[in-house]
């Protein structure tokens, strides 16, 4: 319930620029904006056994993903001059499942730089690299007992559309990111995925 609520949400924000038009001069310009997101993804490989998860009178097997599925980052927001500038973001990214025969996770922690255009309506486009450290699978499962394979750090591209509204506080946006992960016992796995995300930049 709670990605499609954050997809309903980014929806209509970024919907609202077009419908309101206003067209951005830049008078509202703040050199730097601080702020934090929470988003939603989808994407990547499964990753080790499957849990049983119960929801809306359903039972399913279900594995972890290696490219979703919650996402908080804090953002810094640096405006160059009206048309330009650099989004950093720093975070944790998370799949988790705690159900009665198992716990199990994948986890990593990125940093993305991401040189941005905005346009005249407030919308920012923007791609950059993006780095993933702390990458850790962690399965605590009654058939194979305590698993851990931590992955290498690693580079990826990340590329973000995001509704930034410099009279408001609020912000929201759609990314994708592609990235490998391997680890030292030489798994592989893609780690690419699409997101939404909604959030707040305050100008500072």
């Amino acid at each position: 319930m709670k990605p499609f609520l954050t997809f309903v949400l980014v929806a209509g924000t970024l919907s609202s620029a077009q419908v309101h038009a206003a067209t951005y001069d830049g008078s509202h310009l703040s050199p730097v904006q601080l702020g934090g997101i929470y988003g939603v993804s989808y994407g990547g490989e499964e990753i080790g056994p499957s849990v049983t998860v119960t929801g809306n009178g359903l039972t399913n097997k279900m594995s972890v993903r290696s490219g979703n599925l919650h996402f908080w980052m804090a953002r810094v927001a640096v405006n160059i001059n009206p048309r330009g500038g650099m989004i950093i973001d720093l975070g944790r990214h998370w799949h988790h499942y705690d159900e009665n025969d198992g716990d199990v996770q994948f986890s990593r922690y990125r940093v993305s730089v991401i040189p941005f255009y905005r346009d005249h309506h407030s919308l920012r486009w923007g791609i950059g690299p993006t780095f993933d450290f702390d990458t850790k699978y962690q399965a605590d499962l009654p058939s194979v007992g305590s698993v851990r394979e931590s992955f290498d750090p690693a580079f990826g591209i990340v590329a973000d559309l995001s509704y930034d509204p410099l009279e408001t506080f609020y912000t929201a946006g759609i990314k994708a990111q592609w990235i490998n992960y391997q680890s030292s016992k030489g798994t592989n796995v893609s780690g690419s995925h699409i997101a939404v995300y909604i959030g707040i930049e305050l100008d500072y």
